[in-house]
């Protein structure tokens, strides 16, 4: 069966699941893990198949007439936006026309909506941190049963390049 026959029979599942827009297209992939699959070659072509999130996922084991499995159903939003966007650790994010959600939907003070292409994540050098390195020593006090803080000593300094250290870090 060609990639045709997988297509209308996603159009019949995804009216049967609710998704009313989608878009299908057919991409040449690369599966890492054809050797532990028997039957699934190293390079194939796929339907590649994107719809809006406010859709229910659909099932990672879901098979049919045309097709055995769906790559990529129970990824999350979340996990999709930092593979796409490339964002790898802490970093700094450009935002630009975000507006701010009418009600919450987690647990954060506020909440805002961005479109499509509205996040970079190569936005200018960060701003310096003042950063304090803090060393105690203690004693144990046999009276007592516990622990006395013998000495304290600290190291501030207020302009601290976080980009700086990352490139010392690299050599």
């Amino acid at each position: 069966m060609g990639l045709g026959a997988i297509a209308a029979e996603f159009k019949h599942l995804a009216t049967k699941h609710g998704i009313k827009h989608h878009k299908c297209k057919p991409v040449e992939r690369n599966y890492m893990y054809h050797f532990q699959d028997v039957g699934i070659p190293e390079k194939a072509k796929y339907l590649k198949v994107v719809y809006s999130a406010e859709y229910p996922a659909l099932a990672s084991d879901l098979a049919g007439r045309s097709f055995k499995r769906v790559f990529g159903g129970s990824q999350s939003c979340m996990e999709l936006f930092l593979l796409k966007r490339d964002l790898m650790g802490p970093c700094w994010l450009n935002v630009k026309a975000a507006t701010p959600t009418k009600a919450p939907f987690s647990c954060c003070m506020s909440g805002a909506d961005v479109q499509r292409g509205r996040i970079a994540s190569n936005p200018p050098e960060s701003p310096p941190l003042c950063v304090l390195s803090l060393h105690m020593h203690t004693v144990k006090n046999e009276r007592e049963h516990s622990n006395e803080i013998a000495m304290i000593s600290a190291l501030c300094h207020p302009e601290v390049r976080s980009a700086a250290c990352l490139l010392l870090d690299a050599r």
